[in-house]
Formats: C-alpha cells, sequence, structure tokens
C-alpha cells in the first residue's frame, strides 16, 4: 500500500462487507476513513495497527456499521458505470 494508488484488495474485501484496517496513505485515505473502516494515521504506526485492530475484534457492532458503509461506498463510487461518467465529463470538459 505504500506505493499503490488504491489498491485493489482494499475494494474487493470492502465491497464484500469486510472490515479494514489500513494506513491513510493514497488512495486508501478516501476510501477508508472513520465511518467507513479503520484508519491508521502512518504505515508504520504498529501501535495504531494494533488499537485499530483491537477495536475492529471488540466492537463487533461498530465494524459491521463501518463495513456496511464502505461497501455502499465502494458499490456507489467504484462501479464501472460511475468510473465512465466522470472520465466523459472530464475529457468533455477538456475538449470545450
Amino acid at each position: 500500500t505504500q506505493w499503490e494508488g488504491t489498491p485493489n484488495i482494499a475494494l474487493e474485501c470492502g465491497v464484500r462487507g469486510l472490515p479494514i484496517v489500513a494506513p491513510s496513505l493514497g488512495g486508501l485515505t478516501e476510501l477508508i476513513a472513520n465511518e467507513r473502516g479503520f484508519p491508521v494515521s502512518r504505515f508504520d504506526d504498529v501501535l495504531g495497527f494494533r488499537d485499530a485492530f483491537m477495536l475492529c475484534c471488540k466492537d463487533r457492532r461498530l465494524a459491521e456499521r463501518r463495513s456496511e458503509k464502505l461497501s455502499l461506498h465502494i458499490s456507489e463510487f467504484h462501479r464501472q458505470d460511475t468510473i465512465e461518467k466522470l472520465l466523459s465529463t472530464i475529457i468533455h470538459r477538456e475538449a470545450i
């Protein structure tokens, strides 16, 4: 995750409703926000990862709510037709 924009594994797991603990880095920053996952401020914050995993495991309802919001977010904003519409809008604006 240190070099990749938004790792496909985050999208694939997130859309299936799995809770995600991830560093606030690259495209993950937009995807794994507090309301949709368990972000850790730095990729090398071992204690931050530990705390996020512990919270995820300790409060299953919180994990389920965040996972559900993440799945809905991915379904809405990372669908093929949504991306195509966005790209079409960008291309159209640049052509004007």
